[in-house]
């Protein structure tokens, strides 16, 4: 069983209860039960862990108890978020030694952040409209690395690897060498320990369909989903960072899909209210208009470029960029 078990590895209650039941004193191989002294008392020592080395303050706390006892109460009041070292001490009549140690984070204080720059694309759209429209029917692709942070942690890097105690020895096998807050340190990004993918996708005349994937390998910040799209999908998608605490914060992006090309239904000349497509010579075609129709039925015109040139000689005579003119609605007509 764990050698020192606490309520909690991880927490905002400043009072954890410490218990140590289980421990005995084995008797030498070949030996019988009256060759072992039996255990006397347990001790409790407390140190804090001093980031970012992860090197161990003086003790901070400690107290002794006889063997009829098997746990102690500890209060962890701080106005920051701190993490503790505590070690067990138990000893026997003889003299014998043995130690174990856990560690406990205590947080009622940090919370999570999102940067202020536009560091959260979503990478697989067109960045035409900053990222927007997505003109593919491939991986939805994100990234948002820098965006979440917790300001506590990043600032102070309480998760590093834990140095050992050089006053106060621990046999690997007692040391906290797996599971939470081992001593070689929890791999975060600034406190943030996960992400996960949460999208929505909306369909006209269909019911909107939902799902969520854990990021993996979320150190590296970017994740890619295969969804099913078409042309005139609509997805709400949501980046949700977890920190070491269990705080949660999410950012939500929304993405138009449209690889369908505009429609461009006729081109002419217009002169003198009359469309043609001939020219008697450059005095006749100074009067006439370019004129042509286009559409698009699903993310829009954005803008026509256009030119006007000889197709024996290949010879541009004009060209030209045209931006989309939007009209309001009025009296029902557009």
């Amino acid at each position: 069983m764990e050698p020192l078990q606490l309520a909690e590895r991880i927490t905002k209650n400043p009072l954890i209860n410490v218990s140590f039941n289980g421990w005995t004193d084995p008797f030498p191989s070949g030996g019988n039960q009256s060759h072992a002294s039996g255990i006397e008392s347990f001790e409790v020592y407390v140190h804090e862990v001093v980031p970012p080395n992860g090197t161990l303050s003086s003790i901070v706390f400690s107290k002794k108890v006889n063997n009829a006892e098997s746990s102690i109460s500890l209060n962890f009041t701080s106005d920051l978020p701190k993490l503790y070292c505590i070690t067990l001490e138990t000893k026997d009549f003889a003299n014998n030694v043995q130690r174990a140690r856990r560690f406990v984070l205590y947080d009622n204080f940090s919370s999570l952040n999102t940067s202020y720059k536009n560091l959260f694309q979503i990478t697989s759209a067109s960045s035409a409209e900053p990222y927007a429209w997505q003109n593919h029917h491939s991986d939805v692709c994100l990234d948002w690395k820098g965006y979440f942070y917790n300001t506590f942690f990043r600032d102070n890097e309480l998760l590093n690897s834990i140095q050992p105690d050089r006053l106060i020895e621990v046999d690997s096998i007692y040391d906290q060498t797996e599971g939470v807050l081992p001593v070689s340190g929890t791999p975060n990004i600034a406190g943030i320990l996960g992400f996960v993918f949460h999208w929505t996708r909306h369909r006209q005349f269909h019911e909107n369909t939902t799902g969520s994937d854990i990021v993996p390998n979320f150190e590296n910040q970017q994740f890619c989903k295969a969804l099913d799209m078409e042309d005139g999908d609509t997805f709400y998608m949501q980046i949700e960072a977890l920190d070491v605490v269990n705080n949660s914060l999410g950012s939500n992006r929304t993405l138009f899909i449209d690889r369908t090309a505009p429609q461009i239904v006729n081109i002419n000349l217009l002169k003198n209210g009359v469309t043609q497509l001939f020219v008697y010579d450059s005095t006749d075609l100074s009067g006439m208009i370019l004129f042509f129709k286009t559409y698009d039925s699903h993310s829009g015109i954005r803008n026509m470029k256009w030119s006007f040139g000889k197709s024996d000689t290949r010879e541009e005579l004009l060209n030209g960029t045209l931006g989309a003119k939007y009209v309001n609605e009025v009296n029902g007509l557009i």
